[in-house]
């Protein structure tokens, strides 16, 4: 097997769930820089809008009309869904470029954000948006759940937590599969719907291994960004404390230019979200790409032997 064809078989064939993880790192450690700079039209602007959003989150005095600060936090609040859509397009259409035989240390901007990306930038944006549906409603059964009315209190709050808690395992159980939706859609060839009801049910045939990887990578995401994020949780709770003070009628004794930092630590937090987002979505590719392979594997035995 030639060079080429060993690089067009990387994406479709049979992982571990170990084996998904670590190359899904691998994925992004290997062309690091490369993808940094090739994604920087969308991560940097990405970057921006959601600090803005996190530095209004804190200092709320900069916006004093009411109106004005919910159009402007529902615009931002848009934009990042966007970006976000965009970025995930890109990690998915990296993917397929790798899975086609593309040297990716001599990938141009110009076949990166070719006509094929927006079309999968659309669909993440579609997918996001029917998980957040999904979200919802599961929401709204739990606030439904605690409204009961409260004639008998021992009752009424076992009621409420065995509800609780049998929506919770619906969620979990529901929602697993989900998350192979995206690189089902994204990656998956014929309709939208159909892609990703497919990658849904192929999600409940692997729902342990699924499970499993997202639990390990949730674990990951979780420590790396708290370890990250620890600046901008300092500054962020010294500018919120600052605004409350001012806000009361106190005097605060913060430099001038401490708002500039603020802003900066926030950018340079976005930026490492953009990163996580590697860790978070490069797995399940993988995972998604392995149980395509083996349901192909599995119809390809069914077959009658002529």
């Amino acid at each position: 097997m030639d060079e080429k064809s060993t690089e067009k078989a990387v994406l479709y064939r049979y992982r571990s769930i170990q084996k998904c993880l670590s190359e899904g790192v691998s994925f992004l450690t290997d062309h690091f820089l490369q993808f940094v700079r090739l994604t920087l039209p969308v991560s940097i602007p990405f970057a921006v809008v959601v600090a803005a959003l996190i530095y209004l989150a804190c200092d709320v005095t900069i916006v004093t009309d009411g109106t004005l600060l919910m159009a402007v936090v529902g615009g931002l609040t848009g934009l990042t869904v966007a970006l976000t859509s965009v970025y995930i397009a890109l990690i998915y259409r990296l993917l397929q470029l790798q899975d086609e035989g593309c040297d990716m240390k001599g990938l141009t901007f110009r076949r990166l954000y070719g006509k094929r990306l927006w079309p999968m930038a659309l669909k993440a944006l579609a997918v996001s948006l029917l998980i957040s549906l999904a979200t919802t409603l599961l929401c709204l059964a739990m606030q439904h759940i605690l409204r009961l009315p409260e004639d008998d209190v021992l009752l009424t709050t076992a009621s409420k937590v065995v509800g609780l808690v049998v929506i919770a395992l619906v969620a979990i159980a529901v929602l697993t599969p989900v998350t192979l939706c995206t690189p089902g859609a994204l990656l998956g060839e014929g309709r939208f719907f159909s892609n990703v009801w497919t990658a849904y049910k192929w999600g409940w045939r692997r729902w342990g291994k699924v499970f499993s990887l997202n639990l390990l990578v949730g674990i990951i995401v979780w420590v790396v960004s708290t370890l990250l994020f620890a600046p901008a949780i300092v500054v962020g709770l010294m500018q919120r404390n600052a605004t409350m003070s001012i806000m009361g009628g106190d005097a605060v004794d913060l430099p001038a230019s401490f708002g500039f930092w603020v802003a900066v630590v926030f950018i340079l937090s976005a930026f490492v979200y953009t990163l996580l987002l590697w860790l978070q979505h490069v797995p399940l590719a993988y995972q998604y790409a392995t149980a395509k392979v083996s349901v192909d594997e599995e119809q390809s035995q069914k077959k009658p032997m002529i």
